[in-house]
């Protein structure tokens, strides 16, 4: 079992890369899609809440983007930034989605397109992400997060990493101090095998962002991933230092020490990862990787214990597809290892749930892959 079993489940790629781009009374270039609000505040709002999701904070953002709905009921793009990065509550995430495409008529052509786009990446559609995107880099070419999300689409959604290459190398020509540029050329070039490229960008996020965690915690997760767990240790605990908020440091001090072979330090970790934080999805997080941290000891039982625990948890939080795949990571594993009867146990609990949930039928019919 091991690490090819561990990697396939631990590393599931996440589209979080959607960043976007505003303009009503307050001043902005002309090259980046506009947006619709009858509100300044609000705008301002909404714009400080990006730089916060921008360094990955996305429970104070949260607390800002409410805020500006509240001031604009009608803020389409707030209503879905706030579904977009709802901390794994999927019924408010969908909830807030919705109320943004039902005020698709209301705001500019560029913030219909990015919706759009958006929804097509929450239902894994690839075909309308495509031609949506296409779309958005027709009317603003010269918008480094519209070259961003490009680039982040065909990364992640479509696995060609030298056209995705050429959408973040475009932002960096329109900003070059545009810090999230390097931080996701950083994590391109890993997956090309460029290190020297990747530590390259990683640093320069650094420069452009000195006072604030993500890239340092970005930068320890190209040590962990080069095997240099002492440095990515020390960096992960610098995070922490300037941002105690940021608690997905703890899960990576204890994915050094899985490495590592201390498997009950690396517990110890999770479980700080699991008491501080304070978003669903973290929790929830802390929960896997504690049950992927005995299926690299080789202990199946502890193992399934914990994925259990993550479904009772996920219920109760009203986050179904969370649950489902709890149960399909169970039963992968249980396959893995040889144990069939098990897996086919541990399917049908998903399948069951599949059909039971109150989802949306997008997310019925991905789950059911």
């Amino acid at each position: 079992m091991k690490k090819n079993l561990l990697v396939r489940i631990w590393n599931a790629a996440v589209f979080t890369s959607m960043l976007l781009f505003l303009q009503c009374s307050v001043p902005q270039a002309s090259d980046e899609i506009p947006i619709t609000s009858n509100s300044e505040e609000a705008i301002n709002l909404f714009l400080e809440g990006r730089e916060l999701i921008e360094n990955i904070k996305t429970t104070q953002a949260a607390k800002l983007f409410d805020r500006a709905i509240a001031l604009d009921p009608d803020f389409a793009l707030a209503y879905f930034y706030r579904g977009f990065y709802s901390g794994g509550d999927y019924k408010e995430s969908r909830e807030n989605m919705s109320k943004a495409a039902d005020l698709i008529d209301k705001v500019s052509e560029g913030e219909k397109h990015l919706i759009l786009f958006g929804m097509a990446v929450a239902d894994n559609d690839g075909t309308k992400q495509k031609s949506e995107l296409n779309e958005l880099l027709k009317l603003f070419p010269k918008d480094k997060r519209v070259q961003i999300s490009a680039g982040a689409y065909y990364q992640y959604f479509n696995q060609n990493y030298k056209k995705s290459l050429e959408y973040y190398n475009n932002a960096v020509n329109i900003d070059p101090n545009y810090a999230e540029s390097y931080n996701m050329l950083g994590y391109l070039n890993i997956k090309m095998n460029n290190y020297a490229d990747a530590e390259k960008a990683f640093k320069k996020y650094i420069s452009l962002l000195p006072n604030e965690a993500n890239p340092y915690d970005s930068y320890a997760e190209f040590l962990l991933q080069r095997g240099k767990y002492h440095e990515s240790i020390t960096n992960y605990e610098k995070v922490y230092n300037i941002d105690p908020t940021f608690v997905s440091a703890l899960s990576g001090i204890g994915n050094n020490y899985i490495f590592m072979g201390e498997f009950d330090k690396a517990r110890e970790y999770y479980e700080k990862y699991y008491t501080n934080a304070s978003s669903t999805y973290a929790k929830m997080n802390a929960l896997f990787l504690k049950a992927t941290s005995y299926l690299y000891e080789e202990k199946m039982e502890n193992a399934l214990v914990v994925f259990e625990e993550r479904v009772s948890f996920a219920k109760v939080s009203e986050s179904p597809i969370t649950a489902i795949y709890s149960y399909k990571n169970a039963a992968f594993a249980l396959d893995v290892a040889g144990q069939y009867d098990r897996a086919t146990e541990y399917y049908k609990k998903a399948e069951d749930l599949i059909m039971e949930a109150e989802i949306e039928e997008a997310d019925r019919i991905t789950a059911q892959v």
